[in-house]
């Protein structure tokens, strides 16, 4: 029982620190990722019926496909802000030799 308790404590901590620059009550990665966690955690306990695992199943499918989708553009904004550093990074370097 302390393992599946700490589980939560630890992902609810995790999405309030990536959250705290984002404002008050901001829908972080870390939050998103966190009710995936205990959505997670509420079927392994046996948190649902039987006969409601279909609707569960399918709001989880595309609760996941969406924060797939955002985690993906958020991975291609930080790409797109790293790759012109490095691009004047070489050229600098180049142009100085």
């Amino acid at each position: 029982m302390e393992k599946s308790t700490t589980t939560p404590g630890a992902g609810a901590g995790a999405g309030a620190g990536a959250g705290a620059g984002a404002g008050e009550g901001a829908l972080t990665l870390g939050v998103l990722s966190d009710v995936k966690k205990i959505l997670d955690i509420a079927v392994a306990r046996g948190a649902f019926k039987a006969e409601e695992m279909t609707s569960v199943g399918g709001v989880y499918d595309r609760y996941v496909s969406g924060l797939n989708f955002i985690i993906k553009q958020n991975d291609e904004a930080l790409a797109s802000r790293v790759a012109p550093e490095a691009t004047e990074e070489v050229t600098g370097e180049a142009g100085s030799k």
